[in-house]
């Protein structure tokens, strides 16, 4: 079981940059809020020392009044025991600079605490209004960084879709690819350096591909070529043989067998030639096939499989439809329904009928067990994939009848029947050559 979660490369892209852009955009809100504290802090500092070095000079502290209007406010703290006309707010206040805002009268401060002989002077400055302002500043900067924000979201969406499209691309060429077209490739003029790699990487695997799919045809090809001697030799002898007036009558049923499994032969190198060359010769006209002859042949030629079993073969009248694909290929998809019909069924009747009325269906219903299709479709795929075995001629039946269906488009179906049985129904349609009768 594969637990590797799928991820999207857009999805990815658009994360990696939305975090940089959120640290980066937190970096430098720290940095100015740092910067701004830093600076306004030495600012007021530097006023209020300032101003209380020009009162100073200008009359001692110790006999001057100090300022009450405007921005600036000054109080006389005495000695401990002494009641101070400063407000309460400002009566406590260490020796030195107070950075921290003072609220007094709903309005901010800041505060400069200077020795005055046994007392203290306290220097207050009213930042409200400057306060207000880069509070304004601030919500006005903040809204200019949403917007960025959001510009810049939608320029990473863009340039994420930019860079994701060609990686869609090439992976949606890659699914449009027949593999029954041979030398179909992907092309390579992409301007991206990395998905010309791909590409040409891809290709080559593909050369690679055809290249042993060639050698297999070329090896299916020359051995189909190579069996058909020994097949012809054993039908002649076969021929020889039955014209034997010495013949004993025991050796007619097994030389019988004989010539069944030559034709069988037969008919399967004519199929393994035919699929080893169609992506070659896809577009050469098919001879034509009359399903009303062929079928009666073939319930004949598997006639034999019920001689020592209570079963029969029962024909409906046929309708006459003639399809335009090889006699062999339909012989093969053909008998090997016959055949499982007859291998499982043990007394009863295989019915066999060909409905016309929409397209061509033939129906094969036999008596048997029955089955369950989740199991008979586990075993139908197993047996598919499993490599073939010495004697496994069955499995080799199933791999062409599956390979036939899959080139003329034909579709085949079991359905179990309630009481018992099992009805396969092959679909002819797409080969239908003439119009019903």
């Amino acid at each position: 079981m594969n637990s590797c979660r799928h991820t999207s490369l857009r999805r990815r892209i658009n994360s990696s940059f939305l975090l940089v852009i959120i640290l980066l955009t937190a970096v430098i809100a720290f940095h100015s809020y740092l910067s701004q504290s830093l600076l306004e802090s030495q600012y007021w500092r530097i006023i209020l020392e300032s101003t209380l070095a020009d009162l100073d000079a200008d009359k001692p502290l110790k006999t001057r009044e100090l300022p009450q209007v405007g921005p600036l406010h000054g109080w006389h703290i005495p000695t401990q025991g002494t009641e101070a006309p400063a407000p309460a707010p400002f009566r406590t206040l260490p020796l030195g600079f107070q950075s921290r805002h003072i609220e007094w009268r709903g309005r901010a401060y800041v505060a400069l605490v200077h020795p005055n002989g046994p007392g203290r002077v306290v220097l207050a400055l009213d930042i409200t209004e400057l306060e207000t302002q880069q509070n304004r500043g601030a919500l006005l900067g903040a809204l200019i960084a949403a917007l960025s924000l959001l510009l810049a979201i939608l320029l990473m969406r863009s340039l994420a879709r930019r860079l994701s499209a060609p990686v869609k691309d090439i992976a949606r060429r890659m699914a449009s690819l027949d593999p029954r077209q041979a030398g179909a490739r992907l092309p390579v003029d992409y301007k991206e350096i990395e998905i010309h790699h791909i590409a040409v990487a891809a290709n080559g695997y593909l050369d690679r591909v055809d290249s042993f799919i060639e050698r297999e045809r070329q090896l299916i090809d020359q051995a189909s070529h190579e069996f058909r001697t020994p097949i012809a030799v054993i039908a002649s002898a076969a021929d020889v043989l039955d014209t034997l007036p010495s013949l004993p009558s025991t050796a007619r049923r097994p030389l019988h067998r004989i010539r069944e499994t030559v034709d069988n032969l037969h008919e399967i190198m004519a199929a393994l030639l035919f699929l080893s060359r169609e992506q070659h010769s896809g577009n050469d006209e098919l001879d034509d096939c009359d399903l009303r002859q062929l079928i009666p042949k073939l319930i004949a030629d598997h006639q034999h499989l019920l001689s020592d079993k209570p079963v029969r073969f029962q024909l409906a009248p046929l309708p006459p439809i003639t399809l335009n694909a090889p006699d062999a290929m339909i012989r093969i998809a053909v008998s090997n329904l016959l055949r499982n019909a007859a291998e499982n069924t043990h007394q009863g009747c295989i019915h066999v009928n060909l409905s016309t009325t929409e397209g061509a269906l033939l129906h094969i219903t036999d008596t048997g067990v029955g089955f369950d299709p989740e199991q008979v479709a586990r075993n139908y795929t197993r047996r598919l994939q499993a490599s073939p075995k010495a004697g496994a001629g069955q499995g080799l039946g199933l791999f062409l009848s599956q390979r036939i269906c899959e080139h003329f488009g034909w579709t085949l179906n079991f359905d179990s029947i309630p009481n018992g049985g099992t009805r396969a129904t092959l679909d002819l349609s797409s080969s239908v050559a003439t119009p019903q009768l």
